[in-house]
């Protein structure tokens, strides 16, 4: 999977010069393939679906080593909801209802579909002492997002890829484990959309939002930073740092970016954005000619009874890719030129005329002075 939601690099807080201009390049690649139907390198997808009833659809991401839970409690048995509440997991309810889509659980009546996903531990490592180590971490493969096919919102807020090392207790240091590489974090993310949205009888083309809540990637907020044009150098107040968010960033609707510009192209390459780009591009049959079109950041509003601050928040627009102008037909080029050498015509013949009534009224002009 290539797809983390946080990383353990800190400094320096906004992208170098020759970090954006990396990340400006390939957000045009990725621009190019969507706005042209053409492939990556690596191809279409191997993670496809096809209309799976509710006992395939386990088995289908049972093959890859990932099991779907119901699961709205936290550690203690105290249920979350994700949308509402007093305690939401997402603070997006209002940035929805201003959208005009549903702002409310599925389970409450309304349209977000939460679903969680992990990996499966007993499957995918054959070491025992591998998985004690896995069961401990909450931060190793488990994926939390929502899904509403009526509306085609994504909302994506907690994405923790399989880690690649973790801290053993007993040898006091981090311990390798076995490398996950069997599918992306985008083919995870597109098979649920299509499931979900052929469950509740929508085509899965009509995506429109993809959000990605309260942001940790130190990598994407390196290039938020940049973006948004925060000056690490700035201390705003005792309590606010340098690079502070919230003195830089405004709430809904924050600031917006479109991909044709190098912001947008730098944002498009980031790790929280890129695999909605990836996954529409490695499954042309459903999204040809849809392209992502602008980005926006900003952040979200906890309530007060959370208990959290705000964090900078990312919503991705997906539209239908405009069509080309198309060049005029060779006939209908012809009969612009003759209409044009016509009306040219026409203007010569009226000059001449003006020009010849013009000398015949001086003439006679001349004649009767001389009379």
């Amino acid at each position: 999977m290539a797809e983390s939601s946080r990383t353990t690099t800190t400094t320096p807080i906004v992208a170098s010069d020759f970090e954006w201009n990396v990340l400006v390049e390939k957000g045009a690649k990725l621009l190019s393939h969507m706005e042209q139907g053409t492939l990556r390198e690596d191809g279409e997808s191997k993670l496809k679906y096809d209309k799976l009833s509710d006992e395939a659809w386990a088995a289908a991401l049972s093959k890859v080593h990932w099991i779907q839970e119901d699961r709205n409690e936290d550690r203690n048995g105290l249920v979350y909801p994700f949308l509402r509440g007093n305690k939401p997991r997402v603070h997006l309810a209002n940035v929805l209802k201003s959208l005009k889509v549903s702002d409310q659980d599925k389970k409450e009546g309304g349209e977000n579909n939460y679903q969680y996903l992990r990996i499966n531990c007993e499957t995918f490592y054959n070491d025992e002492s591998e998985r004690k180590l896995v069961r401990k971490d909450n931060h190793h493969g488990q994926l939390e997002n929502s899904f509403n096919p009526k509306d085609g919102v994504i909302i994506c807020h907690r994405n923790y890829k399989p880690k690649g090392k973790a801290y053993d207790g007993a040898s006091k240091g981090m311990r390798k484990l076995t490398e996950y590489k069997l599918v992306q974090w985008s083919d995870l993310i597109f098979i649920q959309w299509e499931h979900w949205a052929e469950q509740a009888k929508r085509n899965a083309r009509d995506l429109r939002y993809v959000f990605r809540s309260r942001i940790s990637n130190d990598h994407t907020l390196k290039v938020i930073r940049r973006a948004i044009k925060v000056n690490p150098s700035t201390p705003v107040s005792a309590n606010q740092p340098p690079g502070d968010f919230s003195a830089w960033l405004n709430k809904w609707p924050g600031s917006t970016f479109g991909t044709d510009s190098d912001e947008g192209k730098a944002l498009l390459a980031t790790p929280n954005v890129k695999g909605i780009a990836r996954g529409m591009i490695a499954r042309p049959t459903t999204y040809r000619n849809k392209v992502i079109d602008k980005i926006q950041v900003f952040m979200d509003e906890p309530i007060p009874s959370a208990e959290e601050k705000p964090a900078v928040c990312m919503l991705i627009h997906i539209t239908d890719k405009k069509p080309e102008p198309k060049a005029p037909e060779p006939s209908q080029q012809k009969v612009e030129v003759a209409g044009k050498n016509s009306a040219k015509s026409k203007a010569k013949k009226g000059l001449k005329s003006v020009k010849e009534n013009l000398k015949k009224g001086t003439e006679a002009a001349c004649k009767g002075q001389s009379n």
